[in-house]
């Protein structure tokens, strides 16, 4: 029973710290040091720099023009600005339509090889200092650039990353509400991140870095925006959080959709720790601090604690001679998953209770993470991936 117990107690103790207990913790060490440490420098820059914005586009034609046209009207002088979207693949009218925009470089080639090489390509015609990367399903603040420049008045930012937000109909679609709810929860996780010392992955959505620091990635490559953002941190810069630069983007439309981007999101998540280790850096602690529990407790550990976390309490409930306190919380545990069922229940009836849908909501996220980590293991996702269907930006009335 010993045995059993103490890992019972490990696994809780991940759940906690990988949920609630690292943002207290970084909420704590950066109160500490900011009263010890002057803070980072963020000014506007007299001089603005000149920029290159990266749209990789396969088949958003669709969004594309609203995408093209929201960026041309970004609060950033013009003549500052390259704007290049890479249509690589694409078999809609995307080159057709992006031939009324001679200001924009548009790349091309009718093999699809994904994103990661995309971005590769792009970089090769970019002379600006700074590079923005952007989604072509994304539309950004006016003054999204203008307030991730700033940060690069210090010289030890290699990054900045900016602030999702999605863009939901408040009466209609519920996968959108816990979406937005879950990055809400995000942003304000990467704000400690910020405040004590680096982002550890950024997205994609909405993303910058000085052009000196890139370095092509496999064209294998899943989640370019954390790989990236790794390279940034082991080069001995830092990533900046900025609230005020966001991307608006809307839900995936149902959860079948949703479903297929998150164990997508999941097998980069393996990928990634598979390629650069669960510590990341030879020598930089906070570095490695960051990335263990931010990203492989909460990505990896996590998923894979819940369902052996029930699975012991079952044995400790059933099998063991154990105190009320192991039988309480079983009987949490299973009201929880009862809860979670339920708000599945209600999801196919076409009826809507956060009460409910928050747990089936969680339960369903820790499921594709423990999907999408098996199946990288056992058939690894290519750079290439089956686009998750989107509802339309326009027809939403919340952001969240």
């Amino acid at each position: 029973m010993g045995y059993y117990t103490f890992i019972f107690w490990i696994l809780i103790a991940l759940l906690v710290y990988a949920y609630l207990g690292y943002g207290v913790l970084a909420w704590f060490m950066g109160f500490i040091q900011s009263i010890f440490k002057a803070p980072k420098a963020v000014s506007l820059q007299s001089d603005l720099p000149s920029i290159a914005i990266i749209i990789p586009a396969y088949n958003e034609g669709i969004a594309l023009k609203d995408k093209v046209e929201n960026t041309l009207t970004l609060d950033y002088p013009s003549n500052l600005v390259q704007i290049i979207i890479v249509t690589d693949g694409s078999t809609d009218a995307s080159a057709n339509m992006l031939k009324d925009f001679p200001q924009i470089l548009h790349l091309h080639q009718n093999e699809r090889k994904g994103k990661m090489s995309a971005i590769n390509r792009a970089m090769t015609f970019v002379q600006q200092p700074i590079v923005v990367f952007s989604d072509a399903n994304t539309l950004l603040n006016t003054n999204a650039i203008r307030e991730m420049v700033k940060h690069y008045a210090n010289e030890k930012v290699g990054g900045v990353a900016g602030e999702k937000k999605v863009m939901v109909s408040s009466t209609k679609n519920i996968i959108g509400i816990g979406e937005g709810f879950y990055w809400q929860y995000e942003s304000a996780m990467k704000q400690l991140d910020s405040d004590l010392y680096t982002v550890v992955a950024a997205a994609g959505e909405l993303f910058s870095m000085r052009t000196q620091l890139f370095s092509p990635l496999p064209e294998d490559t899943i989640l370019d925006d954390l790989m990236l953002a790794i390279s940034i941190c082991k080069q001995g810069y830092t990533i900046t959080y900025e609230k005020n630069a966001y991307a608006i983007e809307a839900p995936s439309i149902n959860l079948a959709e949703e479903r297929k981007r998150k164990i997508r999101i999941a097998s980069g998540a393996a990928q990634a720790v598979a390629r650069v280790g669960i510590f990341p850096s030879a020598t930089n602690w906070m570095l490695n601090f960051q990335f263990f529990s931010r990203r492989v407790i909460r990505w990896l550990v996590s998923p894979i604690s819940l369902p052996i976390l029930f699975l012991i309490n079952c044995v400790l409930v059933f099998y063991c001679n154990t105190s009320p306190l192991y039988q309480l919380l079983f009987i949490l545990q299973v009201l929880f998953y009862t809860m979670a069922c339920i708000g599945w229940l209600m999801y196919k009836s076409g009826k809507k209770s956060l009460l409910f849908f928050a747990p089936f909501y969680f339960v369903f996220m820790n499921g594709c993470m423990l999907i999408g980590f098996i199946k990288q293991i056992f058939k690894p996702q290519k750079g290439t991936w089956e686009k998750a269907q989107r509802a339309s930006i326009f027809t939403a009335d919340t952001i969240l």
